[in-house]
């Protein structure tokens, strides 16, 4: 039995809030992802080769090259830290291990 105690209309209003999150944001994170990481990989190759080019000043290729660089610390950032499944996953403990001290704290005591 629960410790303490709190009313089911609590976890049933908490479960509610979680479960409008997920609908909330239906966007399959991984799909977001994998394409941020294309459109930033296109960039990065452009960036990269005027980065390279013979035929513009130095100073120009610095800039592309700094750019490049930004490019790559932005993709990188996104495969690093943005996880969206594993907050997914959470989410989903989370509201079974809210529904779990539901069942618990709605039975009689013991």
């Amino acid at each position: 039995m629960c410790d303490y105690v709190v009313s089911s209309r609590i976890f049933k209003r908490f479960l509610v809030r979680t479960r409008r999150i997920r609908l909330k944001f239906p966007v399959d994170p991984q799909q977001y992802r994998e394409q941020a990481i294309v459109q930033l990989t296109e960039l990065a190759n452009v960036a990269h080769n005027r980065a390279t080019s013979k035929y513009l000043p130095t100073a120009d290729r610095q800039k592309w090259s700094r750019i490049a660089t930004y490019v790559h610390k932005a993709a990188n950032s996104i495969l690093k830290d943005y996880d969206g499944y594993a907050i997914n996953e959470k989410l989903e403990e989370l509201t079974g291990r809210v529904e779990e001290l539901m069942e618990e704290a709605e039975k009689p005591g013991e």
